[in-house]
């Protein structure tokens, strides 16, 4: 292995997997005791959100004591709960939102080594990471709930980026008879990416269908309302009306339901994402709003070209 190699060491309790992987709502995910201050001080992992406050920068000392000590929180009322049984940790924030369905602050319930309940408080949340599906508290607070667990499961291995194949295959290699798995944190993000892929792909698929389908749908809608008011537009050539004002009506009476239609699934498609508005980036909103441009364009394209082929294969000598 490399010279500068460095090696975290990682203990888990093993409860139930909170990824994109288990599609299942998880109540208790797994723990993993870590050395708190190397990954919040000494590692590349961003730390978003903390509930004493949405700042985190300039808070090193503040956030170390956070996440090393059991303080006192009183969100279980229908227990007796006191400094010796509450634990804060740090969980994804994806998996906060997604599959757990809490809130920063939030307590989860497990069971000691003695049978004691435990509650362990939601105290902060890293940006999207390989940690996705777990829980983390610092090792020493681990211990202190699960002494018995005292074996890695996990291991984090830093090396130079040209040394990482190399130092894979060693590892593979050495550890094979032990039945140990090596992932580089990169494979590790593309086998969470792809399940998201894969619903994004598949909303992807069910929205277009559904706009395909409102396409035609208004389309047809146009067309039978013009040909429903033949007798109306004829009354309206009887009584001096010209074809550019005609026209001009037929177009504004039927571009205003389907530009309504268009809006009202913009306000709802942004309903359903304000909770993730942070998380979308800029070159989607800029897709986002070329193809509802594009939309829309095409809606008063296709009203403006339907009413002038009605009006051309309806012409002025026809009468009531």
């Amino acid at each position: 292995m490399h010279k500068d190699a460095k090696v975290l060491q990682l203990l888990k309790y093993s409860a139930d997997d909170a990824s994109c992987l288990n599609l299942n709502r998880v109540v208790t995910p797994n723990v993993l005791g870590i050395d708190m201050h190397e990954l919040l001080f000494n590692s590349d992992f961003k730390l978003t959100r903390t509930y004493i406050g949405e700042r985190v920068k300039g808070l090193k000392g503040e956030l170390f004591d956070l996440f090393t000590f059991s303080p006192f929180h009183p969100s279980c009322p229908d227990y007796k709960i006191t400094k010796t049984n509450v634990y804060p940790a740090l969980i994804d924030e994806t998996v906060l939102q997604w599959s757990l369905g809490k809130k920063l602050g939030d307590t989860l319930i497990y069971m000691g080594e003695k049978g004691d309940t435990i509650w362990i408080q939601l105290a902060g949340t890293l940006e999207n990471s390989i940690f996705q599906g777990s829980i983390l508290m610092d090792k020493n607070l681990f211990s202190e709930i699960w002494s018995e667990i005292s074996g890695s499961e996990i291991m984090l291995v830093n090396v130079p980026e040209n040394e990482i194949e190399n130092t894979k295959t060693l590892l593979s290699q050495a550890l094979n008879n032990y039945g140990v798995r090596v992932m580089t944190t990169n494979e590790r993000m593309k086998l969470f990416y792809s399940v998201t892929d894969t619903y994004l792909t598949i909303f992807l698929t069910l929205g277009g269908l559904g706009l395909l389908l409102g396409i035609f749908s208004f389309m047809i809608v146009v067309r039978k309302n013009l040909l429903a008011r033949t007798k109306e537009i004829s009354l309206y050539r009887s009584h001096g009306f010209t074809e550019k004002r005609i026209s001009d009506l037929l177009y504004k009476e039927n571009i205003i339901i389907p530009v309504s239609a268009v809006f009202t699934g913009v306000l709802g498609s942004l309903l359903g994402i304000v909770f993730g508005f942070g998380n979308v980036t800029t070159s989607t909103w800029m897709l986002a709003i070329f193809f509802l441009v594009a939309i829309v364009f095409c809606v008063i394209f296709f009203v403006k070209i339907a009413v002038k082929n009605y009006l051309h294969s309806n012409p002025i000598g026809n009468r009531i």
